[in-house]
């Protein structure tokens, strides 16, 4: 008795905190996603929020069915149950003993499966995930800045134009009444009158291009607004699911470990099976930011008015002879919206930001009986080699190779290897004869050239018999610099970024590059020495 209380206090300092309540667990039970609450706790949830005798966990939303006879028979936290176990049960047949090491042995070898980078991944999709939103406040804030210039701007120019027609009108008509001051009070006061009509309807169209161009601006602000609130709330949702998939991973993990420290044989038996399907479904579950966000980009308009009015035509008392000339004030040609502007939508990149490694980590390495052309990556840490036996070879994560395909008709022997950049829409060519890498878009446009054409180097912007290319979640594109032994990054632009691997680091005629599922960067050489590297913090 004075054992198991002993052992009761030792369990009682590891109790984790209870989700709902946030307190020290009180009659701790478990759910089928294994989080877990105290009883009084699930019972209040699923009374508040439980529907047709099933409720939602509190912590991942999982459903999960009411057990029959209520609540009280869920299953309780092993932690308690542990007591009472090896107080009945303190020794265990060998047989049972061995089953327990095997299912703990399978356990901690599913975990291992599970990197530990994936937490932090998710860490840093949601960071990438608020740095969006901070952009969208800029691009919102910068746009709509852009449309209060214009208007104001555009504005000036009415009022300038407006101020002008009337001062040349006026001046005008003063020109006139000088050259016919003799002339009968009868006839000048027709030629003001018709005047002032003329200025009185230029002045009234003056107004409306005002008003339109109020009307214009405040209905650009609405659709800027609702377009950055749209984008806030997916993006919210976005990471609030993210989130809520760094929480399940966490839980799982927790439990798992705790069930193969502390965890009594028979739980162990009873929780293998799940847990390990559950873990291989975290094995399967990446981060994901496939939210289509768009820039809304303003593109002012000709806003200067480039129409010169017509001086109107005055009535002519004969045998007078009156002077015409031409005003220097001005109007726009044409419908007023084309002159202030008008939005489009644009894809918005993006991409996390990395922290480099100062040295990258060889994770695996394994060798290949054969000179490589090429490799990719495929799930399940599975390598597609590409021989210069014509063949298509499977290899796993440690060297052995589950099957081969035979290429009918041989494989070709050209000069070209290529990648997809999703960020850019734009292939990525290497030409090793041409010792040069260019991005073409789908029509056949060059966007840009790394290595100067057909004059092979180490320097600055030259490579030397480039080979493989691939391209990072990032937008990095890595180069299999061959002759130069040595693997460079360019960024999205062209622009030389680093050597991330040279002939320093074991690297001889690297001949192709991939990125594998854990975003761990593939190297292949001519030798058959297939390498994997860990290459941002």
């Amino acid at each position: 008795m004075v054992m198991a209380s002993k052992e009761m206090c030792s369990v009682s300092e590891n109790f984790l905190t209870c989700h709902i309540c946030l307190g020290e667990y009180k009659d701790p039970r478990v759910l089928p996603c294994y989080h877990m609450f105290c009883l009084e706790c699930i019972a209040d949830h699923a009374a508040k929020n439980g529907v047709q005798n099933k409720l939602s966990c509190p912590v991942c939303r999982q459903e999960a069915p009411v057990p029959p006879g209520g609540l009280e028979n869920l299953l309780k936290n092993f932690f308690l149950r542990k007591v009472t176990d090896c107080v009945k049960d303190q020794k265990a047949p060998e047989g049972r003993l061995y089953v327990v090491k095997v299912q703990r042995e399978l356990i901690q070898e599913k975990l291992r499966c599970i990197p530990n980078a994936k937490l932090s991944r998710f860490e840093k999709l949601e960071k990438a995930i608020v740095r969006t939103v901070k952009r969208l406040t800029e691009n919102q804030t910068k746009t709509l800045r852009l449309v209060a210039f214009q208007r104001l701007f555009m504005t000036k120019e009415i009022n300038e134009n407006s101020k002008t027609i009337k001062r040349e009108l006026s001046d005008y008509y003063q020109q006139v009444e000088k050259d016919l001051h003799k002339q009968a009070d009868a006839y000048l006061d027709d030629v003001k009158q018709h005047l002032e009509t003329y200025r009185t309807k230029v002045q009234s169209d003056y107004t409306k291009m005002k008003r339109s161009l109020n009307d214009k601006s405040n209905t650009l602000y609405v659709e800027v607004k609702a377009h950055t609130s749209t984008q806030m709330k997916t993006l919210e949702a976005e990471k609030d699911k993210q989130e809520m998939n760094k929480t399940s991973i966490q839980s799982t993990l927790d439990f798992a470990q705790q069930l193969t420290d502390t965890g009594s044989d028979v739980e162990v038996v009873t929780h293998s099976k799940k847990i390990q399907v559950s873990i291989q479904a975290l094995q399967k579950l990446e981060p994901v930011f496939d939210t289509k966000i768009t820039d809304i980009i303003f593109t002012p308009g000709q806003a200067e008015m480039d129409l010169v009015l017509q001086f109107p035509k005055i009535p002519e008392a004969r045998p007078l002879c009156i002077k015409t000339g031409s005003l220097t004030a001005k109007t726009y040609r044409g419908p007023l919206d084309a002159h202030f502007g008008s939005l489009k939508h644009e894809r918005a990149m993006v991409f996390q930001k990395v922290a480099w490694l100062d040295k990258p980590e060889r994770n695996t390495c394994l060798n290949v009986k054969d000179w490589l052309r090429d490799i990719q990556c495929i799930d399940d840490w599975c390598v597609l080699v590409v021989g210069s036996s014509d063949t298509v070879s499977v290899f796993s994560s440690t060297g052995q190779c589950n099957r081969k395909i035979c290429i009918e008709g041989g494989a070709s022997k050209g000069s070209l290897r290529c990648a997809y950049h999703h960020g850019i829409n734009a292939i990525i060519v290497s030409d090793c004869k041409a010792d040069s890498v260019y991005a073409v878009t789908p029509q056949g446009d060059v966007m840009f050239q790394y290595g100067a054409r057909g004059q092979s180097g180490s320097g600055g912007g030259q490579l030397y018999d480039p080979r493989g290319v691939c391209v990072d979640n990032f937008g990095h594109i890595f180069i299999a610099d061959r002759d130069n032994d040595r693997v460079v990054v360019l960024g999205l632009d062209g622009t030389f970024l680093r050597s991330i691997l040279s002939s320093s680091d074991n690297i001889e005629l690297p001949l192709s590059v991939s990125i594998d599922s854990n975003g761990g960067l593939v190297v292949g050489s001519v030798r058959g020495k297939i390498s994997t590297y860990k290459y941002i913090a």
